[in-house]
């Protein structure tokens, strides 16, 4: 989905710059479709996928993906309470139909503990 609209929003976006339409505008409808900044495999169908946290956040989200189809990955939970930032790492300790437990490894500039734990419901 995010590469049939990147192309039309990219020649939108340079066509903008000539006829001085708003940029911002094209970068709200493209930011959805960001691709992740890191993935990390939970199991065989699962990732946690570390993103842009957003206008508003404090840190970076992270969002639990089922694959379907081989292909295509269903967003099962989207998270930006941590403010963690710098996420380099995430290792799995604990992963259930309707939790997870986490241990991720970030640059240590905020006040949490490295590694942080976070649970997810």
């Amino acid at each position: 989905m995010s590469g049939i609209l990147t192309i039309p929003m990219f020649v939108f976006g340079i066509l903008s710059l000539i006829w001085e339409m708003p940029i911002a505008f094209f970068y709200l409808i493209a930011l959805p479709f960001e691709p992740p900044i890191a993935k990390f495999e939970m199991n065989d169908n699962h990732n946690v996928e570390v993103r842009v946290g957003g206008f508003l956040a404090c840190g970076e989200s992270l969002v639990i993906t089922e694959s379907t189809f081989g292909i295509l990955d269903k967003q099962k939970y989207v998270g930006n309470n941590s403010c963690v930032t710098g996420i380099n790492k995430i290792e799995t300790l604990d992963f259930k139909e309707n939790k997870a437990e986490f241990l991720i490894y970030h640059d240590g500039k905020t006040e949490f503990e490295n590694p942080y734990k976070y649970q997810v419901e």
